[in-house]
């Protein structure tokens, strides 16, 4: 996501949910161990604004999102 604040932005999708409402969040993350020199740049001169899979595992719980499901796709799409 380009949005900075995804704390807000997804705070307003929570809010608007209806109750027991479903949301799916498809977003590129970054590797929480590496990241080269290069993909720095790339993420730079794009200006996203990447969180890692744990880091948005963290945001959903903060939240308190009901029933999270994670899941690191790369594998998918290499």
């Amino acid at each position: 996501m380009y949005i900075t604040d995804k704390y807000n932005a997804l705070l307003n999708i929570y809010n608007s949910l209806q109750q027991n409402g479903k949301m799916i969040l498809i977003d590129y993350c970054r590797n929480e161990n590496t990241i080269s020199e290069g993909f720095l740049g790339y993420i730079d001169r794009g200006g996203y604004d990447l969180l890692s899979i744990n880091e948005y595992s963290r945001l959903f719980a903060k939240l308190e999102f009901k029933r999270v499901v994670v899941k690191d796709m790369t594998e998918d799409y290499i």
